[in-house]
């Protein structure tokens, strides 16, 4: 294999050669000659390869840095805009704030702005100085490998020290970046120490404010005030309502207030008046702002102002007024005015139901009337949370403040302090609760503090690793839906499994339980849980066509 030959050596034969032909060895060394010129032939390919993909990583670098350049040009005039809107409203130290850091910025920007240039007059171009000339010149000199030798040290000493002295040269530049960057934010430091410490006070300052505002009734209240009688429940007349708008102007509008109703006409006559129900509405005075009141809807709130303070507490009571009548005759049956007179008699049959069941009459902790209780059985439910309670305590009334209903109402779901516990003999006792349905066991079982999260005993002796929720949707009825929902909410056993891995949510797959499918999924079941045989639900009802229960799955 012929061997490389060194610089120095194929001089030195040149020479030997030119002096005495006869006895030189030169014609010897030519394969070797010709060997050393295709090994570095390759490594100049090579090299222009790594040089050309230095050249596209540098043009992308400077590409994305003017870029950066950009963003933070305009993320400087956003500042410059905000410090002088504050500027404008008389804020001059927070404006001040926003002034200073932009001016950072744009120092910090344009020292950025300057290394990217350095990159690109640094760096880029006598790449591509070396890519046009150097490497050309050396696939012309190749055509005749005597000459070749010798221009390679030359191309050599370009293409390695003239290089690194140009990376060398961006190292500096990198280094005058980032002392003048430190120089500017050591400048602006100071300055940022004092406007945080001024920041923090404004805040501690606000907070107070902002607290009383919102323990001073203007937020939401469980039980609404009452309007004063006298001013009636209907009224006509002129209110500001502040717009919607950024501008938030106070305009004229023309309201009414009948029949349960607040009415607000617009600018335009052509425009039907906006129509509000009372009954979904809240209505809150302002305590700051004496002549203004919002009121509250499902999707917005108004903010009305009245000519005077005595004005305004007239439109609040008539607002309340005309809600408590709203509330009365939905609810009295004798003033419903419906055209289908069938319609009106059931409507009076239900809620009439409604307000009969037992304990529904008031609210089952405080005794504060209430319209009703959407939840059945109150007298019941308390036959076990309450039973075992003491003959000198005292219930809360609907005149008790918040921290007599608190204390009562941790005491007795919290705490359970009242409950009476019963023996049970059988050690079945929750699989014979769940089977026979029996709602009112299983809640005195919770009420116990029973952990109706683990596996359930059966009489057959089977190792299922079954919970109740699983023996409840197994089980499962149109008239026991109550239970699983009782134990989807409240024992923590949705993602409990049984000995072949299955959940609650498999179950409802494998046994077509639709109904229990919706309730577990309304109690955040997990979806993508799989079982032994590494199936998910969705793969159980495929799997099984109940096609229901796919839907909803799929659909979630």
């Amino acid at each position: 294999m012929p061997e490389k030959i060194s610089i120095s050596d194929f001089v030195s034969l040149a020479k030997e050669d030119l002096s005495s032909p006869g006895s030189s060895g030169f014609q010897s060394k030519m394969s070797d000659c010709r060997s050393t010129v295709a090994a570095l032939e390759e490594s100049l390919e090579q090299d222009q390869m790594s040089l050309q993909r230095m050249k596209k990583i540098v043009k992308a670098i400077h590409n994305s840095g003017l870029n950066h350049v950009e963003s933070k040009e305009q993320y400087t005039e956003v500042l410059e805009h905000l410090g002088n809107s504050h500027l404008t409203q008389d804020n001059n130290e927070i404006s001040t704030g926003f002034l200073n850091l932009a001016v950072f910025t744009r120092e910090i920007t344009a020292l950025f702005k300057n290394l990217v240039q350095n990159l690109n007059n640094i760096i880029s171009f006598p790449l591509e100085n070396v890519l046009k000339t150097e490497l050309r010149d050396s696939r012309l000199v190749s055509e005749t490998d005597t000459w070749y030798l010798l221009k390679i040290q030359e191309l050599k000493v370009r293409q390695g020290p003239d290089l690194l002295q140009s990376l060398i040269k961006y190292f500096q530049a990198q280094l005058n970046f980032f002392q003048d960057g430190l120089k500017a934010a050591e400048h602006l430091g100071p300055f940022v120490e004092k406007l945080a410490a001024s920041v923090h006070t404004v805040i501690n300052l606000s907070i107070p404010d902002f607290l009383n505002r919102k323990n001073s009734g203007h937020g939401y209240s469980i039980h609404q005030p009452q309007g004063n009688k006298k001013y009636g429940t209907e009224k006509s007349g002129f209110l500001l309502k502040k717009s919607d708008g950024i501008r938030k102007v106070w305009q004229k509008r023309k309201c009414g207030v009948k029949y349960g109703c607040l009415t607000i006409s617009h600018s335009t006559i052509n425009r039907p008046p906006a129509k509000l129900n009372l009954l979904t509405c809240q209505v809150r005075p302002n305590p700051e702002e004496k002549r203004t009141f919002d009121l509250v809807t499902h999707n917005r709130t108004y903010h009305f102002q009245a000519e005077d303070e005595q004005e305004c507490m007239i439109w609040v009571s008539v607002l309340q007024n005309s809600k408590e009548e709203a509330l009365n005759t939905a609810l009295g049956g004798d003033q419903l005015q419906f055209q289908d007179s069938g319609l009106q008699e059931l409507v009076r049959a239900v809620i009439s139901g409604l307000r009969n069941l037992p304990g529904n009459e008031a609210c089952c902790d405080c005794g504060a009337p209430v319209l009703f209780i959407i939840s059945i059985g109150n007298a019941k439910f308390n036959d076990i949370m309450e039973i075992n309670m003491p003959s000198d305590a005292v219930k809360p009334l609907p005149k008790s403040d918040m921290t007599a209903r608190k204390e009562y109402i941790v005491a007795k779901y919290a705490e359970r302090r009242y409950v009476l516990p019963k023996e049970h003999s059988e050690v079945h006792h929750v699989y014979d609760t769940v089977r026979s349905k029996d709602l009112m066991s299983l809640l005195q079982l919770y009420a116990e503090g029973e952990d109706l999260s683990k596996p359930v005993a059966t009489p057959e002796g089977q190792d299922l690793k079954e919970t109740g929720l699983h023996l409840a949707v197994r089980m499962s009825e149109k008239t026991s839906l109550a239970l699983v929902d009782f134990l989807a909410q409240n024992c923590g056993c949705l993602e409990k499994k049984t000995a072949e891995g299955n959940t609650a949510l498999h179950y409802c797959a494998l046994y077509n339980k639709p109904e229990c499918l919706k309730l577990l999924l309304k109690a955040k079941a997990v979806l993508h849980t799989v079982n032994s045989a590494g199936e998910t639900a969705l793969d159980i009802a495929k799997r099984l066509q109940h096609m229901q229960c796919v839907e909803l799955v799929s659909i979630t």
